[in-house]
């Protein structure tokens, strides 16, 4: 997909598509190094899943990666995450993270 059109399909009203896209990019790519994470799906409906290799075992280890999440996609609420915690909570052994932008 080019990246205007992906980048299209993440909200980018505030955002240069190109922009967006290398944002994307930058975090998983950050992810990769650290959790083993991998593209697994990117969607025009403006949703992104990924796979991951390492994920948290425990809800400590949870909470950081928790805020990432919701620094990187604020749209969790939707996906039935309304807070940190509870993104934490769903992040314990999951091997897919799924995110959505509006």
């Amino acid at each position: 997909m080019s990246p205007q059109r992906w980048g299209g399909a993440f909200g980018t009203d505030n955002y240069e598509p190109e922009t967006r896209s290398l944002q994307v990019a930058t975090v998983l790519r950050s992810w990769e190094a650290r959790f083993g994470v991998r593209l697994l799906r990117i969607g025009s409906d403006a949703i992104l899943q990924v796979l991951v290799e390492r994920p948290p075992r425990s809800l400590e280890a949870a909470q950081q990666i928790a805020a990432e999440h919701w620094a990187f996609a604020d749209e969790c609420a939707d996906l039935g995450l309304p807070d940190i915690p509870s993104i934490a909570a769903s992040l314990v052994n999951a091997p897919i993270r799924t995110f959505w932008w509006d």
